[in-house]
């Protein structure tokens, strides 16, 4: 750990507070405020919640069936408290209800709604740039206390956890609902010579994998520690072989390093592409023993993963000819970009005419873009997938769904995106599609 800053509070700024106050639509809120505030009844507030856990969730407002409305809840916080992973395309100011200790933000959203969030209560104000004044809401971010579903298996503490909540109606994540069983990987040091640097790359041999089989798929996934850890991608391969559902699918998890070299590397780097096709992938191939087949092998990655699977599938289509894309970063544009009306990634993969590309993108509802001029990773991710259809593409499928930013959605969006490329190939027969 190093200590970047230290801020006595003498040069700490007052705290700040939401500027609008909104009033409650949840009826529960509503009807304590009815009843009045006191002691009594908010004890009684919150020991329903102790039993019922959180976020709050009712009827739609206004009567639509396959509408819900959620609201979220902080208890006690002193100045202010703020809801991060909200379903919203931003970090969402909670509200203090009148003269209480309850904190809500309440959303009216769609019945299959899948998030994990947590909440940042009392945020230090400090004095510097607006990123460093927005990034001041790590030192307090933390799970929901009253929330039943913790996301991360593995989390150290509050600190770390995320709450997880998915309603009535999200759709079934294949292979994620008893990924529970823990799979032997083999972790190697992956040196290149291209980027003249080296990191941690992880193995997963599936059970019962024969090399020789022709229909096994090779996969490459970028931000592998956390596709191991929060997504829990080697038990979900495994439950999908399993169930007959995917052929073996060998993998290679690799490292991301450190935030600046990952946004170096993976915001579509020609060097890191090369990397990954000449240097990486042959080494995947012998530990397997797989001959090389590209339409057998796919690269994988959310957010700039997402980004740089595209990039190396349309650049390398001769070794990897298929990608899977979870919320893309295709807002992403090198500098000198001009066409502000295409998607940089759509231009490229007009300019490169490769062979047939097999793909699956998919984006969350909430990731719009908050500027009218520009695209964000709903739009850019439409854009791309429509782009490639277009250009004959026709192995290419694009999915939203209702979330945001988020390993909640991404780690079942790996496993419809395999199912979309490569599930109705496998010896068992049993599965034809999604």
């Amino acid at each position: 750990m190093t200590l970047l800053r230290n801020l006595p509070p003498e040069e700490q700024l007052p705290p700040t507070q939401p500027s609008v106050v909104i009033d409650p639509t949840s009826p529960t809120l509503q009807a304590l405020l009815t009843e009045g505030i006191s002691d009594a009844s908010l004890s009684a507030f919150w020991d329903q919640r102790q039993r019922d856990g959180t976020p709050l969730i009712e009827d739609d407002p206004q009567q639509d069936p396959d509408m819900r409305l959620v609201t979220f809840l902080w208890r006690g916080a002193k100045h202010n408290a703020r809801l991060i992973g909200a379903p919203a395309n931003d970090h969402v100011w909670m509200q203090k209800l009148a003269e209480s200790d309850i904190w809500f933000a309440s959303f009216r959203v769609r019945a299959d709604l899948r998030m994990s969030y947590q909440i940042a209560p009392d945020i230090p104000s400090i004095p510097g740039t607006h990123r460093e004044q927005r990034t001041a809401l790590l030192a307090t971010l933390q799970a929901d206390p009253l929330n039943r579903f913790p996301f991360i298996t593995n989390a150290q503490d509050r600190f770390e956890q995320q709450s997880y909540i998915a309603l009535a109606n999200a759709p079934i994540q294949p292979g994620v609902e008893h990924a529970q069983t823990t799979l032997p990987l083999r972790e190697q040091i992956f040196a290149s010579a291209i980027l003249d640097n080296q990191r941690r790359v992880w193995f997963y041999t599936p059970q019962e994998f024969t090399p020789g089989d022709p229909i096994n798929v090779l996969l490459i996934v970028f931000d592998g520690a956390r596709y191991i850890n929060r997504a829990q991608t080697p038990q979900v391969l495994h439950n999908l072989q399993r169930d007959g559902r995917l052929p073996a699918v060998p993998t290679v998890f690799v490292d991301s390093l450190d935030p600046d070299t990952r946004w170096q590397e993976l915001a579509c780097n020609a060097e890191f592409g090369q990397a990954i096709a000449s240097e990486l992938l042959p080494i995947a191939q012998q530990y397997f023993g797989l001959p090389p087949n590209p339409d057998r092998t796919v690269v994988a990655g959310s957010s700039l993963g997402g980004l740089s699977s595209a990039c190396i599938a349309l650049n390398h289509s001769e070794d990897i000819g298929a990608f899977v894309s979870m919320s893309g970063s295709y807002w992403y544009a090198p500098e000198g970009h001009e066409a502000k009306d295409q998607v940089f990634v759509s231009q490229l993969a007009k300019q490169r005419s490769p062979k047939a590309i097999r793909a699956f993108l998919s984006a969350g509802t909430y990731e719009s873009s908050r500027f009218a001029d520009e695209f964000g990773i709903l739009e850019g991710s439409e854009h791309l997938a429509t782009t490639l259809q277009q250009l004959g593409h026709d192995a290419v499928t694009y999915q939203t769904y209702e979330g945001g930013h988020d390993y909640a959605i991404w780690r079942g969006a790996l496993a419809d995106g395999l199912l979309a490329l490569f599930g109705g190939e496998n010896r068992i027969g049993a599965f034809t599609g999604r």
